[in-house]
């Protein structure tokens, strides 16, 4: 019963999808890195409980806001990689021990039982989705760009994230 308990609170803490948000202690979330005014790299990093398609697409959302973000309408990926992180949490065990005794004369007849419970491994799985990006004005012709505002409407509808106004980037 303890170690169900235990796993009942690990997994209320840990148990969500990674948030749409700057990537935090064992929960997951975007980072980025800008190298030129138009050009960034944004890293996502799921949780345990955060699938690919999920952790692939709030980059590409953050990919769209820091084009809006900058002024910029488009953007391409110039690089993209998809890895895979995994981590793993041994439950503990616990042993009870019960019994009995019966008393017959000078004797003592007497059996127990014992039972131990936890020692499961569980292995998480966690998505890093990376894309290098290229911000425009013009949409380019020559290779397949996003469009900032449809990406952020789309990937915002599907998640319902609510997103804080854009503001300039320092």
């Amino acid at each position: 019963m303890k170690n169900i308990i235990i796993l009942l609170i690990a997994i209320y803490i840990y148990g969500c999808a990674s948030p749409y948000a700057n990537s935090g202690i064992g929960l997951g979330g975007y980072t980025e890195s800008q190298y030129k005014q138009n050009v960034f790299e944004v890293m996502f990093d799921g949780n345990g409980f955060t699938s690919f398609k999920r952790a692939s697409d709030l980059c590409l959302l953050r990919c769209a806001e820091l084009c809006k973000l900058n002024g910029y309408k488009y953007f391409v990926i110039i690089e993209g990689s998809n890895m895979v992180a995994y981590s793993q949490y041994t439950m503990p065990t616990h042993t009870s021990t019960t019994g009995s005794a019966t008393i017959v004369g000078n004797t003592i007849y007497g059996s127990s039982q014992s039972r131990t419970t936890g020692g499961e491994t569980i292995i998480f799985a966690k998505p890093i989705i990376k894309n290098s990006i290229v911000c425009s004005n013009e949409e380019p012709v020559e290779v397949y760009s996003f469009e900032a505002d449809f990406i952020i409407k789309s990937i915002t509808s599907k998640y319902n994230i609510k997103l804080k106004p854009l503001g300039k980037v320092n």
